[in-house]
């Protein structure tokens, strides 16, 4: 049995390069992308390490003692790469264009883009919470989650809450009704 599948980080029968890639990724003193997370989920995980710990965080590692305190520092932290699936299926849609740039969207535009979704009177908070009640039955653990890390920290532990809360809502509609 192909241990990589086992574990999830490749589909059965991966190529090479899509192998090679996942142990890359798996090997990587933080995860890939780190600097797409906001920087206060950064700093909320390096809060109670030792100042080591952050100087392996900011250098990517080093030797095997700053590799390690790097992989403890941000062990919470997902690698900040897009989930092809998610992108094919609303590929081409304007509404849900940031979709697949979510590790790389900026800031302001995500949170546009999360308040237009919610599409509900109230304050911006308000909406950027409908608007992630609207995406939680469509995206992934990942994908959740690295939305959730993109926003200041305040935010986006509402935004990770609602993601959590309403993931497996059966009456959510499917993509195709939100992209008529």
């Amino acid at each position: 049995m192909d241990v990589l599948a086992r574990l999830g980080l490749v589909p059965e029968g991966a190529s090479k390069q899509a192998r090679a890639e996942a142990l890359a990724i798996a090997r990587a003193p933080v995860p890939v992308g780190l600097r797409a997370i906001h920087g206060s989920w950064i700093e909320d995980a390096l809060a109670d390490l030792p100042e080591r710990a952050r100087a392996a965080v900011a250098a990517g590692g080093g030797g095997p003692v700053d590799v390690w305190l790097a992989r403890w520092a941000t062990a919470r932290l997902p690698s900040m790469i897009v989930e092809p699936e998610l992108a094919a299926r609303v590929a081409g849609h304007r509404a849900f264009a940031l979709v697949d740039r979510i590790p790389t969207a900026p800031l302001p535009a995500l949170v546009e883009w999360l308040a237009g979704l919610g599409r509900l009177a109230g304050d911006e908070l308000d909406r950027v919470r409908q608007g992630a009640r609207v995406l939680a039955p469509r995206l992934s653990p990942l994908a959740a989650l690295q939305l959730a890390v993109r926003l200041p920290r305040p935010v986006g532990l509402v935004v990770h809450r609602e993601l959590a809360a309403h993931r497996g809502d059966a009456d959510a509609p499917p993509w195709s009704a939100l992209l008529a």
